[in-house]
């Protein structure tokens, strides 16, 4: 991931929390799209399946409160989650005038193509979600698509091109088999307890720490730079936080509004 851990001086790596999720609607092709004229060093998506197995840029387990359907996204083909509105009046944004970006569900396929097209180096940040019904099949499936996009491996700089995020050590170690090179990141939850104290899993080289978490131990980001590891912190969108994760030597943030958090440390490098 280019130079050692800890050592840059500059603002954190500014990673868009499902796009411009403060902004405009979560996952949508409009927030990603904002994101990246934000001034955005990466996009972080959630991945599900399909019923007809393709991966989708969704956090919950059903569609309802992200969009005007019903149901499981597992359930449902991407034909039939391509018809529903993201935009919907479920979100947790309130858009009075959605654009037809705002309803647009995005793919994974189609994210690491919008990064890719990109007038500048924009990075991907995909988070399995786990326990799911496919098992194994979304992270074979995540692999694939970032391989063939040409993302994933080795890369110069502070952004890698991609990095996989994930709760669960099993789905990281199948995506270290399947894409070796790739940056891999264990997220770590403050409402779990004893898992601050816990080692990351086997190949893994990123601490994705929940912001409450380092809130309360700021000490772990000093102790991971120490095991040669990056520290990233979700979801940062208060200027204090940031300005505590800058101060800290913190990595990357996560954050909701990339514009501002580019903004409070005077724009892009």
């Amino acid at each position: 991931m280019g130079e050692q851990a800890g050592t840059d001086v500059g603002r954190p790596v500014v990673i868009a929390h499902r796009g411009a999720s403060a902004v405009r609607p979560e996952h949508t092709l409009g927030a990603f799209r904002q994101a990246i004229r934000d001034g955005a060093d990466a996009i972080e998506c959630d991945v599900r399946m399909t019923r007809d197995g393709h991966l989708v840029c969704v956090h919950d387990r059903s569609v309802d409160r992200t969009s005007d359907g019903h149901g499981l996204v597992s359930r449902h083909t991407l034909e039939e989650l391509r018809a529903l509105d993201w935009s919907g009046p479920h979100s947790e944004v309130g858009h009075t005038a959605a654009t037809e970006d705002d309803r647009r569900l995005v793919t994974l396929v189609e994210a690491a193509e919008l990064v890719s097209a990109a007038d500048r180096p924009v990075g991907l940040v995909v988070e399995t979600k786990h326990p799911s019904r496919f098992g194994p099949h979304v992270d074979v499936e995540v692999a694939r698509v970032l391989r063939q996009a040409g993302l994933g491996g080795l890369s110069e700089g502070r952004v890698p091109s991609a990095v996989v995020l994930s709760f669960w050590p099993a789905s990281l170690r199948r995506i270290g088999i399947q894409l070796p090179q790739v940056a891999r990141g264990q997220l770590i939850a403050a409402a779990v307890p004893g898992t601050s104290r816990r080692a990351l899993a086997p190949g893994v080289s990123v601490a994705a720490l929940d912001l409450g978490l380092l809130r309360r131990h700021p000490e772990l980001v000093a102790r991971h730079h120490a095991r040669g590891h990056r520290v990233f912190v979700w979801t940062v969108n208060d200027a204090a936080d940031l300005r505590r994760c800058r101060d800290l030597g913190v990595d990357a943030v996560i954050t909701d509004d990339p514009g501002s958090a580019v903004a409070l440390w005077g724009g892009r490098r």
